[in-house]
């Protein structure tokens, strides 16, 4: 007889649950039917749960490991147990444990605990109860003192920037009024990053963040909060040393003439401002409203208007398309010169009159001395030589201490006639340039030198001092000695460089 093998029958029904609410249970069966003649009875495989949740990484930097685990669930004695594993190990954590000088230690500020912080990585703490009003007021300050500190990096401008975005969303949220101390520390914040000396920094930042495209909308942000809290009719004005402001909450009918902006003549002042010829002009046109006839049906306008002194280094290049572009639309010019430019607009945005540098006028080189120079160069030199064939002819005449020093001096200004004419046309040969300019410098100091000697020796004259054989030689050292000397020392001290151009 052949063996035959258990069989499973059908599931059961489900029992009735164990309880009537709270989770419960339910139940069924199956049978199975009896194995004959030597087969093998029913097996149950078993079947693997989820998998459990990762454990924590054993190490919190320079790699750990992590492990998680799964059963395996409903296998009969004599069933399969489960194909595969029932744990698994990774790696984690592989970055670079910090070094102690690359951790920010723990900090109490701003009435909060700041743990300790790898550099990097961000801390992060729930804000205090008054971090709206007193909260912020301290984060200016904080930040106020840090940007005096006058020692920043890219990356310190970008997050300063941030910060003020920071502080002006949570003025915003909580339509909290900023005092007079935030909003003049607001702006001197700004004006702290608008240093002359941060310039790079700013090419720098561009690079990696629009950092200037985002301060220009925190500005006008905070303005706008500002504006909000106050008053009809009240002002602000902030003066500091790289930039005015003025914050005005004027109804449409109040405005009765133009506003001009800044006023030069205001109390305090700074004198970049008081100096300047940039100026705004709001036309008073743009505030009149012909359904408004009284004041209380009158639209509000907050006007913010800001000048500054040095924005140019903080604006990126007209020609970088990455962060956007300057446009054209809603401006035309009025007039422009060769020092002012007036420009119309009808719209209030942030502005800038773009101005292109003049290109450097490049010196064509020919190769060939000019005849203005060929013919000046050369009536000089025709004159010196023949002083000098004179001087020659009638020597037993005139053999003097006077005649030696103006045949030194004659020869000079004939070297330097002729290097000039010989250097135009040696401007191809780096090596050749450099030495002819070397030599030029020499002949023209040795020309002042002989004057000068000229000059000592008439003083001797006059005095009716005895001139022996040293005085002589003293002559010939600060005639051809002295601009000898001269020339060493600067082409030692420069390496030759000014000696000549780059053409």
């Amino acid at each position: 007889m052949s063996p035959m093998d258990g069989q499973w029958q059908e599931w059961s029904t489900w029992s009735d649950c164990s309880v009537t609410c709270a989770n419960g249970t339910q139940q069924r069966t199956r049978q199975c039917s009896a194995a004959a003649h030597g087969g093998s009875e029913c097996r149950a495989n078993g079947q693997w749960n989820p998998w459990g949740p990762w454990s924590g990484c054993s190490k919190s930097c320079d790699g750990g490991w992590q492990r998680r685990a799964r059963v395996c669930q409903g296998a009969a004695t004599t069933g399969h147990q489960c194909d595969g594993s029932g744990e698994e190990v990774r790696k984690c954590s592989d970055q670079r444990c910090p070094a102690p000088y690359e951790i920010c230690p723990e900090d109490y500020a701003v009435s909060m605990v700041w743990r300790r912080t790898p550099s990097g990585e961000l801390a992060f703490n729930r804000c205090p109860p008054n971090a709206t009003g007193d909260g912020m007021s301290q984060v200016t300050k904080n930040l106020l003192d840090l940007t005096q500190r006058r020692s920043f990096y890219a990356g310190d401008l970008l997050s300063s920037v941030e910060i003020l975005r920071n502080v002006t969303e949570t003025f915003r949220r909580a339509n909290y009024e900023p005092s007079s101390d935030d909003v003049q520390n607001f702006f001197q914040i700004i004006s702290n990053l608008l240093e002359e000396e941060n310039k790079e920094k700013w090419v720098d930042a561009q690079q990696i963040y629009p950092g200037a495209v985002e301060l220009m909308q925190v500005i006008e942000e905070f303005i706008h909060i500002v504006g909000l809290g106050m008053k009809d009719f009240h002002n602000a004005y902030l003066m500091t040393g790289n930039l005015v402001a003025s914050i005005q909450r004027l109804p449409a009918v109040s405005v009765m003439t133009d506003i001009n902006f800044p006023m030069k003549g205001r109390k305090g002042m700074v004198d970049w401002a008081r100096n300047s010829e940039d100026k705004v002009v709001i036309p008073r046109g743009l505030f009149v409203s012909p359904s408004a006839g009284d004041m209380d049906g009158s639209p509000v306008f907050i006007l913010g208007t800001v000048l500054y002194k040095t924005l140019g280094l903080m604006l990126p290049s007209p020609k970088n398309d990455s962060w956007g572009a300057w446009s054209s639309r809603g401006c035309r010019t009025v007039l422009t010169d060769a020092s002012h430019t007036k420009c119309l607009c009808d719209r209030v945005s942030t502005f800038a009159i773009l101005a292109q540098q003049p290109r450097e006028m490049a010196m064509q080189y020919s190769g060939v001395p000019s005849v203005t120079l060929i013919v000046g160069c050369g009536l000089s030199c025709l004159a010196l030589i023949t002083l000098a064939v004179i001087y020659a002819v009638l020597w037993r005449y005139i053999r003097s201490e006077r005649s030696i020093i103006l045949i030194n001096f004659c020869l000079s200004i004939i070297c330097s006639n002729i290097l000039i004419l010989v250097g135009q046309t040696q401007t191809h040969n780096a090596g050749v340039c450099t030495m002819t300019t070397a030599f030029l410098h020499f002949f023209f100091l040795a020309s002042f030198c002989w004057v000068l000697t000229e000059a000592w020796q008439s003083y001797m004259a006059v005095t009716g001092k005895v001139r022996t054989r040293l005085i002589r030689k003293r002559f010939l050292c600060l005639g051809w000695g002295l601009p000898a000397l001269v020339v060493a020392v600067s082409m030692g001290f420069t390496k030759a460089k000014g000696y000549g151009t780059p053409q």
